[in-house]
């Protein structure tokens, strides 16, 4: 695979696949891991071929978007867009319905290529720990979920005053209130890097439309975490400490994401 690195911020680079498609990334901090490294592993298998390498294992794509509660209310569903906004409240995009080739979503600025989300929910309890189907993705066939993927360079699947983060991806279904679970994701599936996920992180503010999203760590508790935006890599990220995670990976926005109902 040939690299090309690019100037982003202190830790970032961006790199072309074989296919010739170029793929900004943040390099993670070199106390925890060497760019080397970090490279090989988002190699996929075909360029481990062409490059003499071993092949990864392949990861088992596991998909059950069924009820994982039953309840006497026959549930409802609503679809709509995800509108983005930074801190001041202007609108900056939607996130976008093409996700990247590691299977990771950004954003757009128009609202025509939005990825529409639908969820299931029950009108007598609060719109929490929903599980989001991205109904028109470009990786719907093979993860409709929209989730949560630890991101590479994180040392642990923990958010909290560390500079440990996640990506927003296509997923498996995972149990609500689960902590994380390391089972098929996509970006996982496209570097053969195996990594958790979280899918049932989602509530929505009824009277507002404010989306939120709660990551459970390994040992139960519930972080405080912030939505942020990279736009060096397209990426939407979660963390728990913002200040740290623009440090790492050069500027970084943190934004509040919006439901939009479809009419």
């Amino acid at each position: 695979m040939l690299l090309k690195l690019v100037a982003f911020g202190a830790l970032a680079a961006s790199y072309v696949t074989a296919a010739g498609v170029s793929r900004a990334i943040a390099i993670p901090p070199q106390s925890r891991i060497s760019w080397e490294t970090y490279a090989e592993a988002r190699t996929t298998n075909a360029e481990r071929l062409a490059r003499g390498l071993p092949l990864k294992a392949p990861h088992r794509r596991k998909h059950n978007l069924g009820r994982t509660e039953t309840s006497s209310v026959p549930l409802l569903t609503k679809t709509g867009v995800l509108q983005m906004k930074n801190s001041n409240g202007d609108i900056m995009g939607y996130v976008s319905k093409t996700a990247n080739s590691f299977g990771e979503y950004g954003s757009l600025q128009t609202q025509g290529n939005a990825l529409h989300i639908s969820f299931s929910y029950d009108p007598t309890k609060p719109l929490q720990q929903l599980d989001f189907i991205g109904t028109d993705s470009s990786i719907y066939s093979t993860f409709p979920l929209v989730g949560f993927v630890n991101g590479f360079a994180s040392t642990s699947s923990n958010l909290g005053s560390g500079s440990n983060y996640l990506y927003v991806a296509g997923v498996s279904q995972t149990p609500k209130g689960s902590p994380p679970v390391t089972q098929a994701n996509a970006f996982s599936t496209y570097s053969g890097s195996p990594e958790t996920v979280e899918s049932a992180v989602w509530s929505i503010d009824s009277a507002t439309g404010k989306v939120t999203a709660q990551w459970i760590n390994t040992d139960g508790t519930v972080p405080t975490t912030y939505l942020c935006y990279t736009a060096g890599a397209d990426a939407i990220l979660l963390t728990g400490n913002v200040a740290l995670l623009a440090a790492n990976f050069g500027q970084v926005t943190q934004i509040d994401l919006y439901f939009v109902e479809d009419t």
